[in-house]
């Protein structure tokens, strides 16, 4: 660029807003000016100047040589290690003139104010000596220098070409020096950090502190010296009360450095755990702390689920106040406390579930004090009995709103155990009658007896109570106040039968149930053997039995086998024929033929005879063979043969 017109005389019409880069290696853009270097440079092109000048940039060259580039683009693959939060911030960007060095192509012009360069220590760590600064510019250049200082610099001294400042403070400053009266403003300047080689010092933010408490304010190591405010040399100090605290320390360079802080009374703060609350019986309550404490503290320790969480939950069974001790700053707190009133209702016992027996009922009360009730059968009242099986509930409510509930299970109904006495009035003469309960159980008799059945002989009142497994009872009583005749005398008298004959016995009276010597029990039996004792157990209708005895005997009677020769059919008399057997007949056969060898009878039951038919025809006159073939009880088989003349 031309050194004199502070500006690049290079023509760019229309390329607003784009960069332009002029210039080359060799230094020579036009050959008029070959008296000067102009390396490549870039410029933003139309600066917002409000001149016409602001379209044209004064270069020589007509034309403007853009050369697009295509660009081809990969893919891409992103890995995401985190996702965090993003905050924007207004950030104060501190800006600066920068002015680059301009020089002469070898030999310089001596006559020329054309170069200017700024030298002096850049880092510096002495706050109490001064630094010099020094500007170089043409041999011949006779222009004064202009300082730009910073400002709290002291100017310990000046030349024509040389400062020397001394800092205030550690940090960094801007030293700039310009040729005001060159053709083009030369420009230079020097960042200078004011740095000490020992650490920053710093006793932190003013804070506060709370009574009884104390903290410790380090100044931090690496420093010759301390002093504090009270005098005191060490590296750290103790507060123990509001106030202002001061050190002085010396760093590596001996540089004096002052930090404070200020120390004021930590306020009162409250914290607000909530209103009063009332609970009924075991309900629960949460109570919770406000957030954003650094710890909390409960007390006492009484039915709390913690001691030191933001919320807890508390099931106290008496008043109770719990207090609350919530860290503000470090050996700081803030108090408050919650009384939790507990109202009680009167607990409801049912008692334990129950198995009834039928017909009992069972009376379950809630008791007194509540002002209202609620049974599962949806009645209101203080109790009810219950008869059946099932599952029984109540609710009762105080007028204080509390509840009260209790549970009770009908497990079982059972039948109460059987028992059915005989309860007759009368007692038979001379008997005994057994009472009998029934079996299985626990009996308990007015008597003292504890079986299962008691004799009684005497008239009076009898009871029994009977008892299942399950405690169930049942009783039952009679009462005997007569003495029944029993029965005597109904057999008739004693006889005697042949030894083959039969003899039908039976009662002059008529009874309800009968029992024989021989196990019948039927009202008659018929005796077929004599001789023998024979005995009848009769029961009455009142259940009274008699016993009756008849002996049987044996008597003379005839006995064998007896057939007739002769016998006329049709007669009043003699009309069959048949032999006679006396004795107890086991087996029979009677047969007859005629004269020609035909059978006309034949029987096999004792007693049957020939009536003289044959087909159903009288027979006629005259002589017919028999024969008979039997045993008697107690006798060999016998055959007895011979004829009889049938007369007409």
């Amino acid at each position: 660029g031309h050194y004199t017109g502070g500006r690049y005389f290079f023509p760019a019409v229309g390329q607003n807003g784009a960069i332009a880069a002029v210039g080359d290696e060799i230094g020579q853009v036009v050959p008029v000016w070959r008296s000067f270097s102009n390396k490549l440079m870039f410029r933003k092109i139309d600066d917002g100047a409000s001149d016409w000048t602001s379209h044209l940039c004064y270069l020589a060259s007509p034309t403007v040589n853009h050369t697009s580039e295509t660009v081809t683009a990969q893919p891409f693959s992103w890995t995401s290690d985190a996702v965090s939060p993003a905050a924007e911030a207004d950030t104060i960007l501190s800006t600066y003139d920068l002015y680059a060095e301009v020089r002469y192509e070898c030999p310089e012009f001596v006559d020329s104010c054309s170069f200017l360069k700024l030298t002096g220590t850049s880092s510096i760590c002495d706050l109490a000596g001064g630094y010099t600064y020094r500007v170089h510019r043409n041999s011949a250049c006779g222009e004064p220098v202009q300082w730009d200082l910073p400002p709290n610099v002291s100017l310990l001294g000046q030349t024509d070409t040389t400062v020397t400042l001394k800092f205030p403070s550690f940090g960094t400053y801007r030293i700039a020096s310009t040729l005001p009266f060159a053709c083009s403003p030369i420009k230079d300047s020097l960042f200078v950090v004011a740095a000490s080689r020992s650490h920053p010092l710093a006793l932190g933010n003013d804070t506060t502190i709370c009574d009884n408490t104390s903290f410790v304010l380090h100044a931090g190591t690496g420093f010759l010296r301390y002093a504090w405010q009270d005098g005191s040399a060490d590296s750290v100090y103790r507060v123990t009360m509001p106030g202002t605290y001061t050190v002085q320390v010396a760093d590596s360079c001996n540089n004096l450095l002052t930090a404070s802080v200020v120390v004021k009374p930590y306020p009162d703060t409250v914290v607000d755990a909530g209103p009063a609350r009332v609970k009924c019986n075991t309900d629960t309550i949460q109570i919770a702390a406000p957030a954003g404490y650094l710890s909390y503290s409960w007390s006492p320790n009484y039915n709390i689920s913690s001691l030191t969480t933001r919320q807890v939950v508390v099931d106290p069974a008496i008043d109770t106040v719990y207090v609350l001790k919530a860290g503000t700053i470090p050996g700081c707190f803030a108090y408050d406390y919650v009384h939790i009133k507990v109202n009680h209702s009167p607990p409801i016992t049912l008692g334990p579930d129950k198995d009834l027996c039928a017909g009992d009922s069972l009376l379950l009360d809630a008791g007194p004090g509540y002002s209202q009730y609620q049974w599962s059968t949806g009645v209101g009242t203080e109790g009810i009995a219950v008869y059946n099986k099932g599952t029984w509930w109540v609710k009762a409510v105080t007028a204080d709103g509390c509840l009260s509930a209790d549970t009770l299970q009908v497990l079982n109904v059972f039948p109460l155990p059987p028992v059915d006495l005989d309860h007759s009035a009368g007692l038979c003469t001379g008997e005994t009658r057994t009472l009998t309960a029934a079996k299985g159980y626990s009996y308990l008799w007015n008597t003292g007896s504890t079986a299962g059945s008691i004799a009684i002989t005497d008239t009076g009142s009898y009871s029994v109570v009977v008892t299942d497994g399950h405690g169930c009872v049942s009783t039952d009583s009679v009462k005997v106040t007569t003495f029944l005749p029993i029965p005597t005398g109904f057999l008739p008298g004693d006889t005697a039968i042949c030894s083959y004959g039969k003899l039908e016995i039976t009662p002059t009276a008529i009874f309800p149930s009968y029992l024989w010597s021989t196990g019948s029990t039927d009202e008659s039996i018929t005796v077929a053997k004599p001789p023998g004792v024979y005995w009848l157990e009769a029961t009455d209708a009142n259940g009274c039995y008699g016993t009756d005895t008849i002996v049987i005997s044996k008597k003379d009677c005839m006995e064998g086998f007896y057939i007739p020769n002769a016998f006329t059919p049709g007669g009043a008399s003699n009309n069959l024929f048949r032999p006679l057997l006396f004795g107890n007949i086991l087996r029979y056969e009677f047969g007859i033929y005629n004269r020609w060898g035909q059978l006309v009878f034949q029987s096999n039951q004792p007693g049957a005879g020939w009536d003289g038919n044959h087909q159903g025809a009288p027979a006629p006159s005259g002589v017919f063979a028999w024969y008979c073939r039997y045993t008697l009880d107690g006798e060999p088989q016998q055959v007895q043969k011979g004829t009889v003349i049938l007369i007409r």
